[in-house]
């Protein structure tokens, strides 16, 4: 328990992660997809007092701290009930970047779908825009996630209104490739906007539309330091077990090269009917003479290593290849 004047708060501190998939908790299920902390004072009036005694920008007179000063951003709220026929439904597009952008913004959580469901308006301009400026609708989706992000009280109409005719269509480079990302982290799945990358020969072999991109992380977006046991438990269901769901088809783990997994960063694929992933490693190559697990897991990861086409065919006379006979011995 501790004490402002006039103030009183309890801190309540806890001794364990949540991310364990084995029970459903509604509870936890309904936290996973929020991302503000709300303070409520009574009365009012002992708010200031609790924002005056931290180091905020513009009020460090009696306070010396200047470095780790916060920006405090306030808005007021008017509280109402929400309609229980009120319930969120998915868009559905026909083009493949459209459906993804779309889940995209979903995995925010409340803070789009609440938005978006009680947006008559919204929900009627995003469609029309969609179907109006298709090829510029990923990067129209693109900022409307970074600015949800940035401010969790946009007013979506707003944004709309102000942006979908300033939206430059996508333009994508010849020599890149454009891939789904993924942020896993113990409570939530954060679908990202689509980033360039020089690929590789697994995404040139399947199609880029057969791969995700996942990166583990904490809450935060920061890199883990460790992994505990139940953590540990949730990605390993994830990767391995249960997979990972979008635009209506699971996704598993299959490989990564040694950088990407040094960085928490692995590639997960879909699987067409009666397909196994063992059948897809098949088509890299023959490794099933490799017993060392780590050589293995290495020589999956070179089909995942960023490789550039560099244009050069091959000539059908190295095609031929010929034995050359020197001193009864063939070089």
């Amino acid at each position: 328990m501790h004490k402002w004047p006039n103030i009183v708060y309890t801190c309540i501190i806890f001794s364990f992660r949540i991310g364990n998939d084995d029970k459903s908790k509604s509870f936890i299920n309904a936290l996973s997809r929020c991302g503000d902390l709300l303070l409520q004072f009574d009365p009012p009036v002992n708010a200031w007092p609790f924002l005056l005694s931290l180091p905020i920008i513009g009020h460090t007179e009696n306070n010396k701290r200047q470095d780790g000063n916060l920006d405090i951003n306030f808005a007021s709220f008017e509280y109402e009930d929400w309609p229980l026929n009120n319930e969120y439904e998915r868009p559905k597009f026909s083009s493949f970047d459209s459906q993804y952008s779309i889940e995209m913004l979903e995995s925010l959580g409340y803070v789009f779908t609440d938005k978006y469901t009680k947006s008559t308006t919204a929900q009627n301009l995003l469609q029309k825009f969609e179907r109006d400026h298709q090829n510029s609708f990923h990067n129209f989706c693109s900022s409307l996630y970074k600015a949800l992000i940035d401010t969790h009280c946009l007013h979506l109409d707003d944004f709309i209104n102000r942006n979908m005719q300033n939206t430059p269509a996508s333009n994508k480079e010849v020599e890149f490739v454009f891939v789904r990302q993924l942020t896993l982290t113990p409570m939530r799945m954060i679908f990202k906007p689509l980033e360039p990358e020089l690929g590789n020969r697994a995404l040139h072999l399947r199609g880029v539309e057969k791969y995700i991109r996942v990166r583990i992380r904490e809450e935060n977006d920061e890199p883990f330091d460790r992994l505990d046991e139940q953590i540990r438990s949730r990605f390993r269901t994830k990767m391995l077990t249960n997979g990972i769901v979008c635009m209506n088809k699971t996704y598993y783990c299959i490989g990564a090269s040694t950088s990407q997994m040094k960085n928490f960063s692995y590639w997960f694929t879909t699987l067409d009917n009666g397909e196994t992933i063992d059948q897809i490693r098949a088509q890299f190559g023959n490794f099933l003479e490799i017993k060392n697990l780590a050589t293995y897991v290495a020589r999956i990861g070179l089909y995942f290593t960023t490789s550039i086409n560099t244009g050069v065919k091959e000539s059908q006379n190295l095609k031929k290849r010929k034995e050359i006979r020197s001193n009864c011995r063939y070089v």
